[in-house]
């Protein structure tokens, strides 16, 4: 495919109409065309000549893309072949697809090589950032950028029309890949993701005789993760653009396509936790305490529903987690405790202050608290008072968890969130729902919460 140029836009741009039968020089251009982009198979038809493997290959493309379906090369035909495009195909083996194939991850990572000089500075980088943003507030996908030294996933940047991989020369603006199993250009890592950078100006935003990066880059980002072609006008991954346009958003067509790829992880409800107020995992082991009788509960972490063992007191509990061996738990009193996870009545140790704290985790040798003034902070586990530090916010959190090297926090409109658990302020990622969680837990990779219902469920964590 890489050796498959686009016939110039010109040589199409200057023909006249032609019916079934006709034959002229001039149609190969046509007929190229509809070869390179998966609507005329290679050698099924006559060069030059209007038959019937062209006309049908026409009416397809003309059905594609809500044109009046002639089978003819009418001037509405001519016009849109002419706009200019992304190089890959909309059509494999004479196969629409609306989807290629997932990668097997959501956590992927990118790099930038070549920038372009048409905008200043680095403004075409951050606009590829910007619609790689957009596609992971729509799924749950990440992407961190990284040095090329890393052995990225995707690779970004600007690039001769002939470009080595897949041409670009004749009207095609940019070109990208699908994941691994499942390319058209390469199923080696990095994908590529490129822009011509000779036969087309670039801009950040609409600007005359230019094209928006991050429109275009929006579009291409959707071949990295999988989606084909659309024929629906208007949304990203149609395969047409214009100079002086901008499509910033997605539509319901493409958000429809990628979700298809990348659902959210689904919620199992695997029993009951009544009333629950904290909750914590040690071992093979759940923990919960429990408001209205103020009591203290275990059971073996299955996914299944079991009964809870009542291990002894927890009075007033408002966060709880376990670390090191040992459960600890915040009060309502501001007072943080801890205690022997023995399946029996013990006595827990008062070991500092812990003020309007309104959930816990656990991660590194660390304790993690949300607090009801929505900051997020970090203490050491010594049985002794010690100050927590603020490492930065945590909104209206019903309850916290600790996974791998990640926070995870559910809020009080539903919504599942995942951060870095570094000591210091940076975003929250929102990574699905959970709904009416009351508190929540992680343990043996699993995600664990007790919701307001006084059921109890699990689920995969990240994205």
């Amino acid at each position: 495919m890489a050796d498959e140029k686009l016939p110039s836009l010109d040589a199409i741009k200057d023909l006249s109409p032609a019916t079934l039968g006709d034959t002229r020089a001039e149609l190969v251009h046509v007929q190229r065309f509809l070869q390179r982009f998966g609507y005329l198979e290679r050698g099924a038809y006559e060069p030059q000549q209007l038959d019937k493997p062209t006309a049908d290959a026409l009416r397809t493309y003309q059905e594609r893309n809500s044109l009046e379906t002639t089978g003819e090369f009418d001037a509405g035909t001519r016009d849109l072949m002419t706009e200019s495009r992304c190089a890959l195909p909309d059509m494999l083996d004479g196969v629409a697809f609306a989807t290629r194939c997932a990668w097997n991850r959501r956590e992927l990572t990118y790099t930038f090589d070549i920038g372009t000089n048409d905008t200043a500075g680095t403004t075409e980088f951050d606009a590829v950032r910007r619609a790689l943003r957009t596609w992971s507030a729509a799924v749950p996908i990440g992407f961190t950028e990284v040095t090329a030294a890393q052995n990225p996933d995707i690779r970004i940047g600007w690039r001769p029309a002939n470009d080595p991989d897949l041409s670009m020369v004749g009207g095609t603006l940019a070109h990208a890949d699908f994941p691994p199993g499942c390319g058209v250009v390469t199923n080696a890592l990095p994908k590529p993701v490129h822009f011509d950078d000779e036969e087309h100006n670039w801009s950040a935003g609409a600007a005359a005789d230019s094209f928006d990066v991050e429109t275009v880059a929006l579009h291409e980002l959707g071949h990295i993760l999988g989606l084909g072609h659309s024929s629906v006008s208007g949304s990203v991954m149609f395969p047409t653009v214009r100079p002086n346009f901008t499509l910033q958003s997605l539509t319901a067509d493409d958000l429809s396509g990628v979700r298809a790829l990348y659902p959210e992880r689904a919620w199992q409800r695997i029993g009951h936790a009544n009333d629950v107020a904290g909750m914590a995992a040690l071992g093979s082991k759940l923990y919960c305490a429990t408001r209205g009788n103020n009591r203290l509960w275990m059971r073996d972490a299955v996914a299944w529903d079991v009964n809870w063992v009542d291990i002894g007191h927890a009075n007033n509990v408002v966060g709880m987690t376990a670390l090191g061996g040992k459960l600890y738990c915040a009060t309502d009193n501001n007072r943080l405790w801890m205690r022997d996870p023995v399946p029996w009545e013990v006595n827990w140790v008062d070991i500092g202050h812990a003020n309007d704290i309104v959930a816990m985790a656990a991660l590194n040798n660390k304790l993690y608290g949300a607090t009801r003034d929505n900051n997020l902070w970090m203490r050491d586990p010594v049985p002794t008072n010690v100050n927590w530090i603020d490492i930065g916010h945590a909104n209206d959190v019903a309850g916290m968890a600790a996974l791998g090297s990640k926070l995870y926090c559910a809020t009080r409109d539903n919504n599942l969130w995942m951060r870095d658990a570094v000591p210091w302020e940076i975003d929250w990622v929102d990574i699905g729902h959970a709904n009416d969680v009351a508190a929540m837990t992680a343990l043996n990779n699993k995600l664990y919460c007790a919701t307001r219902d006084n059921s109890l469920w699990m689920r995969d964590p990240g994205r």
